[in-house]
């Protein structure tokens, strides 16, 4: 292949403000993944007694997080989020530019996931919490018109953005010639792919592309890609969820490695 720069698809970070998360698994997942990154915990002034509660208030004094006593409403989490008493503001520290992909997968082989402009928070902390937990290294984000990283995707990761990388890209389509260039076979899911994703054999470097709640994947991001699949459905519903939908690709994805003998 012709060497192409890594820059090309634009990659890059996003702000460095503190983001406010919440809820226990969130938080206590930021203090163990990157205690420094802690700005301050707040509780509320009951929060202590329970075991768990008293466990997350010691971990927070091991790593030297300053805690304060506040509402956590006070603080700026949304009205009506589930809390459970404890904010964390915290530096972003998930954000990797496109050149440090390789680095991260190291010797293993890569898996990367790639959003299309999902735009629904709830959605995209699940993607990121099946990315994670299904061994992907690294989840690409555009810049515009994907929903932003905030404390609602943290919650609904269930702190799993605290262990997975997040890139940021100017454009999608170029990014995935970057992949391509780097080694990586790029696959869209799509709905009417023309192909179901266990008839395929995925034992390579892969890119795995989820596009939109409403449209899919745009134009350029199809026709970019070198496979399009589809999950293939018992029927009733036109689609799956885009989350779900990446749970059970990255799924196959690991079964079929695991069959080759390239890992869980």
């Amino acid at each position: 292949m012709k060497g192409r720069r890594a820059g090309r698809g634009g990659s890059g970070r996003s702000g460095t403000a503190p983001v406010l998360v919440w809820g226990r698994h969130p938080v206590r997942e930021c203090l163990r993944a990157r205690p420094g990154a802690a700005v301050r915990l707040l509780v509320v002034p009951s929060f202590g007694r329970r075991r768990d509660q008293a466990a997350l208030l010691a971990l927070a004094e091991r790593t030297g997080c300053p805690v304060e006593h506040a509402e956590p409403t006070q603080a700026g989490v949304p009205p009506g989020a589930v809390h459970q008493g404890v904010a964390l503001e915290v530096r972003p520290f998930w954000w990797r530019g496109l050149e440090e992909l390789p680095a991260l997968w190291g010797a293993a082989r890569p898996l990367v996931v790639v959003c299309d402009q999902v735009t629904d928070p709830g959605n995209l902390g699940a993607l990121i919490r099946s990315a994670a937990g299904l061994g992907a290294q690294a989840v690409l984000l555009p810049r515009r018109r994907n929903v932003p990283v905030t404390g609602h995707v943290f919650k609904a990761s269930a702190g799993a953005v605290a262990h997975v990388a997040l890139v940021e890209v100017d454009n999608v389509a170029r990014t995935l010639e970057v992949l391509k260039e780097m080694g990586l076979w790029v696959a869209g899911l799509d709905p009417a792919g023309p192909a179901a994703v266990w008839a395929v054999d995925l034992v390579r470097p892969l890119a795995l592309v989820v596009g939109s709640e409403g449209r899919g994947l745009r134009v350029l991001v199809r026709r970019a890609c070198d496979l399009l699949l589809a999950v293939p459905q018992a029927g009733g519903t036109a689609s799956l969820n885009v989350a779900v939908a990446l749970g059970a690709a990255l799924y196959e994805v690991r079964r079929q490695w695991a069959a080759a003998g390239g890992g869980p």
